[in-house]
């Protein structure tokens, strides 16, 4: 190499290496120097709050709608779809109150799935209209599915009534049976002695068969009552019986009433004879037999048979409440006619129960006489 060329190559050296050695200087001195350096960080720690207090604002809980709503501030985001067809998003579309807008494309899922569902209908919403087709279903526990519920030409539903053969349903399940014209045929069923169910019997005429097994005391209700018998459909028809002798049950029979149901009643008098060919002395009062009388009367009439009555002929009575002591019957209570061979006496308005004729004639001669009572 030449001697030159040499010192220049040898200058550069010495010259780098002074200037690392001044490098190398100048990174102690950097080093010394930065155990003295205070940083102030006091703005940026106030910037990164401010930022997280914004965050906080644009947040809050998913319930508290009130708070977060409009005027205050908060994180925006808007709901966008993709428009394949164009290649771009497209923000959806809400109306005033926030209700998003969806269009029936014709041919989309929404539609030819609904167009499955609807079809004409009945008269209630006319004739081919396009609506919802609801069907009423039922649930086959046996078979575990649903089945729609089946309805004659007029719309109404098929129904069958079907019974257990177990109060608690636990048993057999069978159909109710009808005749021809739908009617439900049942059968009346009551509890034995034993405890069994046992069909009652009727007769040809479809009424019950009873037995009377012991005695029954039926208490009528309310309805049945006499206070109630005005009330039409409430009252009772009852039938009255009694006994032409009373101490035989054997005799009993039905009191008649006319067709305005008014008790008949027989008026039929009872005629006894008192006295028959009665001897009379002239001047001499003599008694009659004594009359008993069994009915609750208070007029009774005596007839007075001879062959020449008038007025020698007089006619005084005597009663008694029991056939002991007798007493004179006031002539106010009596009326006497006379009428031929016979003298009438009626005794009106006084009860009688045992009654006696005192006759006493003053002829001159003795006379015989026949007396009877009516009542």
């Amino acid at each position: 190499m030449p001697r030159s060329l040499k010192s220049i190559t040898q200058s550069i050296s010495l010259a780098e290496k002074d200037l690392l050695n001044d490098i190398k200087h100048e990174l102690v001195n950097v080093k010394n120097n930065t155990n003295s350096v205070n940083v102030n960080t006091d703005t940026l720690e106030a910037k990164i709050q401010s930022t997280n207090d914004k965050l906080d604002s644009f947040s809050g809980h998913t319930n508290n709608t009130g708070a977060i709503g409009d005027g205050s501030t908060q994180l925006r985001t808007v709901p966008l779809g993709y428009d394949r067809t164009n290649g771009k998003a497209i923000s959806f579309l809400v109306d005033s109150d926030g209700h998003q807008k969806i269009d029936l494309v014709s041919g989309g899922d929404i539609k030819s799935t609904l167009d499955t569902l609807s079809g004409a209908g009945n008269n209630n919403v006319g004739e081919g209209q396009t609506k919802l087709q609801i069907f009423n279903y039922g649930r086959d526990t046996a078979a575990g599915n649903y089945k729609p519920m089946k309805v004659d030409g007029d719309g109404r539903q098929d129904v069958r009534l079907v019974g257990n053969t177990s109060a608690d349903g636990t048993g057999t399940s069978h159909y109710a049976h009808v005749d021809s014209s739908g009617t439900q045929q049942s059968k009346a069923m009551g509890l034995n002695d034993a405890g069994n169910n046992q069909q009652l019997k009727t007769d040809n005429s479809g009424n019950v068969s009873a037995f009377l097994v012991s005695d029954v005391i039926m208490k009528p209700s309310n309805i049945t009552n006499g206070d109630h018998a005005s009330f039409s459909g409430s009252s009772v028809a009852t039938m009255l019986r009694g006994r032409t002798n009373i101490t035989d049950n054997s005799t009993g029979t039905f009191l008649l009433c006319n067709s305005v149901g008014e008790l008949n009643t027989v008026n039929s008098l009872t005629t006894t004879q008192i006295a028959s060919s009665l001897s009379l002395a002239s001047g001499v009062s003599t008694d009659s037999s004594v009359l008993e009388v069994k009915t609750k009367t208070r007029g009774i009439s005596f007839i007075l048979e001879a062959s020449d009555i008038g007025s020698n002929y007089t006619v005084t009575f005597s009663v008694s409440p029991d056939n002991g002591t007798y007493y004179a019957l006031a002539s106010n209570y009596i009326t006497s006619h006379d009428s031929g061979n016979s003298k009438q006496l009626v005794i009106k308005d006084y009860e009688i129960r045992f009654i006696k004729m005192v006759i006493t004639q003053s002829t001159g001669s003795t006379k015989t006489v026949d007396v009877y009572a009516h009542y």
